[in-house]
C-alpha cells in the first residue's frame, strides 16, 4: 500500500502476522541484499472503497481511527485501527 499524502513516500506492507514481516525481511536480505527497517502501524482492518475515489474523497474528515491508502493499483484502501 502507498500513503494517498504525496509527502508521505514510504511503502506500507500489509501482513496477516508477524510471521509474515519477518519472511518478508528474511528474503529480502537472503534474495536482494538488503536490510529493511519497519515500524507497526496501529491499524488492524483494510477495507476497499466500493465506488472508487469519488466515493474515498467524500469521506474526508468523517472518518475516526482510520487512514486512507492506494493499492498498487491505485485502489483506495481505509485501513482502520479498530472495527
Amino acid at each position: 500500500l502507498y500513503s494517498n499524502n504525496d509527502y508521505e513516500i514510504d511503502p506500507v506492507l500489509a501482513a496477516v502476522g508477524q510471521l509474515q514481516f519477518e519472511v518478508v525481511a528474511s528474503r529480502l536480505v537472503t534474495e536482494y541484499g538488503v536490510e529493511t527497517n519497519y515500524e507497526p502501524l496501529p491499524f488492524s482492518i483494510a477495507r476497499w472503497v466500493e465506488g472508487g475515489w469519488e466515493v474515498a474523497d467524500s469521506l474526508a474528515g468523517k472518518l475516526f481511527n482510520a487512514k486512507l491508502f492506494k493499492d498498487a493499483s491505485d485502489r483506495p484502501v481505509l485501513l482502520f485501527k479498530n472495527q
